[in-house]
């Protein structure tokens, strides 16, 4: 059963409400590297392409919430993600506890009275969980939503407290824990939202996802290149341009990372040690 059912009579003010989306640019072999390493990088990209579409599609239509897109390297020209719904920021340099606690921080500058975080990644987040979220903030200083593998999906507040978020590690299990631990050591209330999972590896994969992005089981390197022409097809449409010389599929190098003899690029791995 859900853990709250908000009165859909009962007003929310969204400009007091902000929800900040934080997402990756659809670059090949930058994003669900973990997951890459079972079904290749075209369809990890693709399958992140899917949960975006996703997330999209479960905040778009949300009234009670401003909401704000933070992309981790460039603010495309062009987005499927209407200007006049969704403001637009960047992440900023650092791990991504820092990266958290800046986006939190502009927020509340902003003025916002409730604000939460997300991620994009999971495929049975619904916009009612969003709604409990910003309705149990009414009573509660803080609200998370833990996931399977020990990470959040989902951290709201009522007031900016960067000692919730920075210096936490992602990636290894015990971010949820280590949350609670912080608001506890406060002396603050929290609630936690119903447990869901994140997609990291194939096994996370629910049946329509699977279903959505065509995927079968890769054996091939034949498979992985005949998939390519279709996902370059859909990041385009996800990303539209109409100038020649803006490839929106192509990998171009950041600070981080190192160029071969060749000219091929050596991915970098996040200064944290994590892998989305």
């Amino acid at each position: 059963m859900p853990l709250f059912w908000p009165d859909e009579n009962q007003h929310m003010n969204s400009r007091s409400n902000a929800l900040v989306i934080f997402t990756k640019n659809p670059v090949l072999g930058k994003v669900k590297t973990r997951l890459a390493k079972s079904i290749g990088e075209n369809m990890a990209l693709r399958v992140y392409m899917q949960l975006l579409k996703h997330t999209r599609e479960i905040t778009q239509e949300l009234d009670i919430c401003e909401k704000k897109l933070f992309y981790d390297e460039f603010i495309p020209a062009k987005d499927n993600w209407k200007d006049d719904e969704y403001d637009k920021f960047l992440q900023g340099p650092g791990d991504l506890d820092a990266k958290i606690s800046r986006a939190l921080k502009i927020m509340f500058d902003e003025g916002y009275e409730k604000v939460i975080i997300m991620s994009p990644d999971c495929p049975e987040l619904t916009s009612l969980r969003l709604k409990q979220a910003f309705t149990l903030l009414d009573a509660k200083d803080f609200v998370i939503g833990p996931l399977k593998d020990g990470g959040y999906y989902l951290l709201g507040m009522k007031r900016y407290e960067p000692q919730v978020v920075e210096g936490i590690e992602y990636g290894n299990g015990t971010a949820y824990m280590e949350t609670i631990r912080r608001i506890e050591s406060l002396g603050m209330s929290h609630k936690a939202l119903p447990e869901t999972y994140d997609v990291d590896h194939e096994r996370d994969i629910p049946a329509k996802l699977r279903k959505q992005v065509g995927l079968e089981e890769i054996t091939s390197i034949v498979v992985e290149e005949e998939i390519e022409e279709t996902v370059v097809e859909e990041v385009k449409s996800e990303f539209p341009t109409d100038d020649p010389d803006i490839d929106m599929f192509k990998d171009e190098p950041l600070e981080d990372d190192e160029v071969d003899d060749d000219g091929e690029i050596k991915k970098s791995k996040p200064k944290d040690g994590t892998e989305d």
